[in-house]
């Protein structure tokens, strides 16, 4: 019988919990979660106990009105740190809201409206190289496509050249966080298996990228329209800015999130309406 203090959810199987189902059917078993338990799902993995929310009064109560209730778990840190840093998705704390208010500048409504012209150009460039009856690879033009808006918008740079790599890059880091947070058996970091090799290697690249860019930026030493700039640029109450550590971490979550999960989403709309 379950513990009445926790919302409603599959009991699993003993000790793995519902690991078995994620690993087999990770957005089916999301998605029947949701349809058989509701907006507020309890659930066990390798003995931890996991939510899954669905209600958006629920997600604004947690990531907006009380955050301070809320943490992150070390798990999720230690598998995220070598990708992204301590950055605005991972922070905590006073350190959080400090980055918070020196970013929140580069985001005004204002700010993110002149992009928009800059989105229209690269679609429109896009589309142009598509031809009639010609199959693509939707997911890859996607990637290809947010990749290079994420990088002149926010950046003011120019990817073209290595938007493949780069693409691979991420994903093998997103892979690599990914495994560590759902695999509780997963090797060490330090461990020098096939994977953990190759998921350093494709970091590295992604980290020179952004520090190559950084180093552009210092260079210039002039706001050059973008978000990288706006960071360089903010000061907190003592006047004082960001490392260029802070700002790689900054940079790193804002290259991913504004790239992958676009590029996503624009994905599964291509397929729905398909």
């Amino acid at each position: 019988m379950r513990n009445q203090q926790y919302p409603p959810g599959p009991a699993g199987e003993f000790f793995i919990g519902s690991a078995r189902a994620f690993a087999s059917d990770r957005l089916g078993t999301i998605s029947q979660m949701h349809k058989m338990y509701g907006d507020l799902v309890h659930f066990r993995m390798f003995g931890r106990h996991a939510y899954l929310i669905n209600d958006p009064d629920l997600v604004r109560f947690i990531l907006v009105e009380h955050p301070e209730f809320f943490h992150k778990t070390p798990l999720f840190k230690r598998a995220t740190r070598n990708v992204i840093g301590n950055g605005l998705l991972t922070s905590e704390g006073e350190f959080h809201k400090r980055q918070r208010r020196l970013a929140q500048p580069a985001f005004h409504h204002q700010r993110i409206s002149a992009y928009g012209d800059i989105m229209v150009d690269f679609t429109r460039a896009m589309l142009d190289e598509w031809a009639p009856d010609e199959t693509l690879d939707i997911h890859e033009e996607m990637m290809r496509l947010t990749m290079q808006i994420v990088a002149r918008t926010l950046f003011h740079a120019d990817v073209a050249d290595d938007a493949h790599e780069i693409g691979e890059a991420i994903t093998a880091g997103l892979r690599s966080a990914t495994r560590r947070t759902t695999t509780p058996l997963a090797m060490p970091e330090w461990v020098p298996t096939r994977a953990n090799r190759h998921a350093k290697q494709q970091i590295a690249i992604l980290h020179q990228t952004i520090d190559r860019i950084i180093s552009e930026h210092r260079a210039a030493n002039t706001d050059q329209g973008d978000l990288l700039s706006m960071l360089m640029l903010a000061e907190d109450d003592d006047g004082e800015r960001m490392s260029d550590q802070q700002l790689r971490d900054e940079a790193m979550t804002i290259f991913i999130a504004g790239h992958e999960t676009t590029a996503n989403a624009l994905t599964w709309t291509f397929y729905l309406l398909a």
